[in-house]
């Protein structure tokens, strides 16, 4: 008499199958066709609502749009704090394979002749 082979039974591979599809469609980075650009209002006042302001732009390399925007904001207190003036990111915008462009804008800073 030949004794068959015991298939043992696995109850959680499903589960674990269903988490390790879960976790590689969440890890892939979102295309630049399917993520919008971050943006704040179109063109926000700053501390005085007649100053002229500077709008620039500058490139940040991030792993998800959360880390980019948290760079950007990073990058715009820097600049508030060591100019003097408010500065504020109005759009992050993916470009490709992690690069993002990150737009500011900023009061310009008037000079007054007179000492």
């Amino acid at each position: 008499m030949v004794a068959k082979p015991q298939i043992k039974s696995f109850p959680f591979l499903p589960l674990l199958l269903l988490i390790l599809v879960g976790t590689l469609v969440l890890s892939q980075p979102p295309t630049p066709e399917a993520a919008p650009p971050y943006t704040t209002a179109p063109m926000p006042m700053l501390d005085d609502p007649e100053a002229e302001t500077s709008e620039w732009e500058e490139f940040v390399n991030a792993m998800s749009d959360a880390v980019a925007r948290q760079k950007c904001r990073s990058l715009a207190d820097y600049y508030s704090q060591t100019g003097g003036t408010r500065v504020i990111v109005t759009s992050v915008t993916p470009l490709k394979n992690g690069l993002y462009r990150c737009k500011f804008l900023g009061e310009v800073q008037g000079y007054d002749d007179d000492p």
